[in-house]
C-alpha cells in the first residue's frame, strides 16, 4: 500500500503562486473550493470587499430584542441575527455570515473533507494505486466565533488559558502524513503536477480535482464567491472597532481589569497575544488567572455583545450592497455540503440542520 502523505493545500493546487485565503487552517476544505474550483494555476481569485462602516437606516439595522445577563439576541427586518448566549456549558455566539460561511464551521468543513478523501481514493483505486489517506476526525458542530474576540469559554481556559484546545492524536497524524512524500506517479495521478494548469473535467485530470469538481457538481464560481464573502466576514471584526459603541466597551472592559490589578492595551486580542508560549507547554497560573479575569470584564461590560451587534450591522451592511452574490455562494456551500453528507453518509446534528433551513 502506498503510504499516504499529503498536504491538502498541494492536493487541491499545484501552483507555482498558491493563492492565500486565510483561515484555511480552520477549515481545509476552504482550500479546496477557493483554490481548486475558483481559479486556474494562470488566473486569481478577486476577494475586494468593501464595507461603510457609516450608519445604516432604522429599518435596515440589526436591533436588540432580546437583553439579559445570560441572553442577547437581535435581529433585522430580514432576519439575520446576532445571538451571544452564555447558558449552558459552553457559550453559543453567531453572526449573520455564519449563514454565508458554512465551510468555517468545522464539522461542515470536516464532512467534505471526509468525501473528498473517499472521492479521491476511489478515482485512485480506479488507476491501479492502492491509496488511502489516514482517517480524518469529524469534530462537534459548535459556533465558529467562541475566539473571535478572545477565549469565551470558561472550562477551556481553566486548563489552556489563552491558547486553543490542542489538536487530536488524529489531527495530529494528519500533520505528520502531510510533510511525507508521495512516490512521483502516485503524486502525479493524485495532485498533478507543479505549476501546470489543470483541467479538472479532462480525463487525465488528477484525483484530488476529480473529487472536487464531484463535490462542486463543476460549478467553477463556488470558490470565488466564497472568498469575496470571507474577505466580508473577516473586514468587518477589525472595521467595528472604530465605531464609538465598540470603543466605549473597550474602555469600560480596560478600566474593569485595572480594577483587577491587571494593565491591558488595545483589545482583548492583543492581552491573549502578550501570553504567547509553546502550545505543548502548560499555561503558567498568571495566564490562566489574566484569562479568566478578562473574561469576567467582558461579561461585567457586555463587551462581546456590543462587539457583536456592531459586526453584526457591518456585515448586513455588505449583504445588502450584493444580496446576489451571498444568496448564490451560499447556494454553492449547501450544495457542496449536501452532496458531501451523499458520499460520506455523516448524520446531521440539529444544530447543524437549523443552519442548513
Amino acid at each position: 500500500m502506498t503510504t499516504p502523505a499529503t498536504h491538502r493545500a498541494q492536493a487541491v493546487r499545484r501552483c507555482s503562486e498558491p493563492t492565500s485565503i486565510g483561515r484555511s487552517s480552520r477549515a481545509l476544505s476552504v482550500v479546496l473550493v477557493v483554490s481548486l474550483l475558483g481559479v486556474s494555476c494562470s488566473g486569481s481569485v478577486t476577494t475586494e470587499a468593501n464595507i461603510d462602516s457609516g450608519s445604516l437606516g432604522p429599518s435596515e439595522q440589526i436591533v436588540v430584542v432580546e437583553s439579559t445577563s445570560d441572553l442577547f439576541v437581535a435581529e433585522s427586518i430580514s432576519g439575520h441575527r446576532v445571538v451571544v448566549d452564555w447558558r449552558g456549558p459552553h457559550p453559543q455566539f453567531a453572526l449573520p455570515m455564519d449563514r454565508y460561511t458554512l465551510f468555517f464551521f468545522s464539522f461542515f468543513s470536516d464532512v467534505v473533507d471526509v468525501a473528498l478523501d473517499q472521492l479521491a481514493e476511489e478515482c485512485m483505486a480506479g488507476r491501479g494505486f492502492d491509496f488511502k489517506f489516514p482517517e480524518r476526525p469529524v469534530r462537534e458542530m459548535e459556533s465558529q466565533h467562541l475566539r473571535r474576540y478572545g477565549p469565551i469559554d470558561s472550562s477551556t481556559i481553566a486548563s489552556y488559558g489563552y491558547a486553543p484546545v490542542p489538536l487530536s492524536a488524529e489531527q495530529l497524524a494528519l500533520i505528520a502524513a502531510a510533510t511525507q512524500k508521495l512516490d512521483p506517479t502516485v503524486d502525479q495521478a493524485l495532485r498533478g503536477g507543479v505549476g501546470e494548469v489543470l483541467d479538472p473535467t479532462g480525463p487525465n485530470a488528477p484525483c484530488m480535482f476529480v473529487a472536487g469538481s464531484a463535490l462542486t457538481g463543476g460549478d467553477s464560481e463556488v470558490g470565488s464567491e466564497f472568498s469575496r464573502v470571507q474577505d466580508a466576514a473577516n473586514q468587518s471584526q477589525s472595521l467595528a472597532l472604530s465605531l464609538p459603541e465598540v470603543e466605549a466597551a473597550l474602555a469600560n472592559w480596560r478600566e474593569c481589569l485595572a480594577a483587577k490589578g491587571i494593565s491591558a492595551e488595545g483589545t482583548p486580542l492583543d492581552l491573549a497575544a502578550s501570553f504567547k508560549r509553546d502550545p505543548s507547554e502548560p499555561p503558567s497560573k498568571t495566564e490562566v488567572e489574566t484569562a479568566l479575569a478578562d473574561l469576567e470584564c467582558k461579561r461585567e461590560t457586555r463587551l462581546v455583545e456590543e462587539w457583536a451587534l456592531a459586526e453584526g450591522n457591518l456585515q448586513l451592511r455588505a449583504y445588502q450592497d450584493d444580496p446576489e452574490l451571498f444568496e448564490q455562494s451560499r447556494r454553492g456551500q449547501l450544495s457542496v455540503i449536501g452532496n458531501a453528507v451523499k458520499v460520506t453518509g455523516i448524520e446531521l446534528p440539529e444544530n447543524a440542520l437549523s443552519l442548513l433551513d
